[in-house]
């Protein structure tokens, strides 16, 4: 029973609640404070009445704050930079509430209502400054309370997505080293080394090194996460060698990965996938010899992967595409916001385009 109240208590905390709620309820929170601490000076009803509009311009303030922040955080800026964001951006919010309670709200009400209200009018800038800090306090309060929450929520999702992308990467590798090398991939290719081993020796030993090479380039990186997209092409490459030396009058590829994108990092086994499923749909679908185009490059701070094959598209059933979804979810969780899929159906041929910033 105390595991489940931990646990619970663990998924409490971690959970995000929205920023709405976090501001409305701290604000009412900060207003009933001073609604007790100052109780007696609230018993006069314009008090009462210039300190909840006040409040509510104060709650306004914090929400522009609240864009300016953000875009400061999005930005990366560190530590520094943002405890100077936060006191610069700070004091000047409680300039401008200070002007509006001083000069605007106290002698509006007294346009409008006639009561003799004390407007606290700053005589100096001494003054005027000693005022300003004072108010500054509740806003540099909130400052620091919105970057701390937003990065404690935002390092659990990261951690969250971390594991969850551990978990995806050792079940693509479980589904790569079952699908490709499952008894029925590796029985057709002894099949065609035993029928090429009396009629084309050379091939037939071609075929051997390149299977070979094929399981050493799939297992040697098998623990890693992310692996060079060069190291990925080297096993699609040898995959569709094999392929094409089974059906020597039936495919041709093409691989064209730009220097500069080999070098780029990648979730491992993310093209694999779209190679396979061109090479067997595009099978059933060409009518003439399959063609499998395969590109990487890098454009504006973006690495574009591309898998064409010729033939047409063919409907996926739920088994033949659990390897694209896990693919899709791995891209989500390791890459989120930062990455599309696009699918184009042509009537002769089908573009697979992954799209990841950099």
């Amino acid at each position: 029973m105390l595991s489940v109240y931990k646990q619970n208590l663990k998924v409490y905390l971690t959970s995000k609640p929205s920023f709405w709620f976090l501001q409305i309820t701290g604000w009412i929170v900060f207003y009933i404070q001073q609604y007790l601490q100052y109780y007696n000076e609230f018993q006069e009803i314009h008090v009462m009445v210039r300190w909840t509009i006040s409040m509510l311009i104060l709650f306004c303030i914090t929400l522009l704050l609240r864009y300016i922040y953000r875009y400061i955080y999005h930005k990366r800026t560190g530590f520094v930079l943002i405890t100077l964001a936060v006191m610069f951006f700070s004091f000047f919010a409680a300039m401008l509430w200070l002007l509006f309670n001083a000069y605007i709200l106290s002698n509006l009400l007294i346009i409008i209502t006639n009561w003799q209200i004390d407007t606290f009018v700053p005589l100096n800038l001494p003054m005027f400054l000693n005022r300003t800090f004072f108010l500054a306090f509740p806003i540099v309060i909130w400052s620091l309370l919105y970057f701390s929450i937003k990065f404690w929520f935002d390092l659990n999702e990261q951690k969250d997505r971390s594991e969850k992308s551990s978990l995806l990467a050792q079940k693509a590798q479980l589904q790569m080293l079952r699908h490709q090398l499952n008894p029925h991939f590796l029985y057709n290719s002894l099949t065609s080394i035993q029928a090429l081993i009396y009629d084309d020796p050379k091939r037939a030993d071609l075929m051997i090194s390149e299977l070979s090479d094929f399981l050493r380039f799939s297992l040697q990186d098998k623990d890693k996460l992310f692996i060079a997209l060069g190291d990925e092409v080297k096993i699609v490459e040898k995959y569709l060698s094999i392929e094409r030396t089974r059906f020597p009058e039936r495919l041709e590829y093409i691989v064209n990965v730009t220097e500069q994108a080999a070098k780029v990092e990648i979730m491992g086994f993310i093209l694999q996938p779209f190679v396979e499923n061109a090479l067997k749909h595009g099978m059933k679908s060409s009518s003439e010899k399959l063609l499998i185009n395969v590109k990487g490059y890098v454009e504006a701070k973006k690495l574009f992967l591309e898998v064409k094959n010729s033939g047409s598209w063919i409907e996926r059933d739920e088994k033949n595409g659990s390897s694209i979804q896990n693919v899709r979810d791995r891209l989500q969780n390791t890459y989120p916001n930062c990455h599309k899929i696009y699918i184009v159906k042509n009537p002769n041929s089908v573009y697979v385009i992954i799209e990841i910033d950099l």
